[in-house]
């Protein structure tokens, strides 16, 4: 009988420890799944941080490029911007030619067409 009383006290035992367990993973369950979800929260900033890191450096690369063509750019506007005063110089010469010429041939028109005196 002693053997039976053994087995039961084990078995009260056993029941004891496992209910017990049961409890301290609830309770360990509950007390980490908060903490849990503001580590993920955290990580997910981190990586948000991360990509804007990367498209703040992506834009900064794409500044400093601009930077460096701007002295090239600059020159090839300057010389565009010559050569389009140049050219304006050149057709206000022709326009104020051409009206010279027109102003010449009026008055010559106007001296055909007077009557003879």
């Amino acid at each position: 009988m002693k053997m039976n009383q053994k087995l039961s006290q084990f078995h009260e035992n056993f029941s004891a420890l496992s209910s017990a367990l049961i409890e301290l993973k609830a309770s360990v369950t509950e007390k980490i799944a908060p903490i849990e979800k503001d580590i993920l929260d955290k990580e997910y900033e981190v990586l948000k941080d991360k990509d804007i890191m990367k498209q703040n450096n992506k834009t900064i690369k794409d500044y400093e490029l601009r930077i460096k063509q701007s002295p090239s750019k600059l020159k090839s506007l300057d010389s565009q911007y010559k050569d389009q005063n140049r050219i304006k110089f050149q057709l206000d010469l022709k326009l104020k030619e051409s009206v010279r010429n027109l102003e010449f041939l009026k008055k010559r028109s106007e001296i055909f067409e007077s009557p003879l005196i």
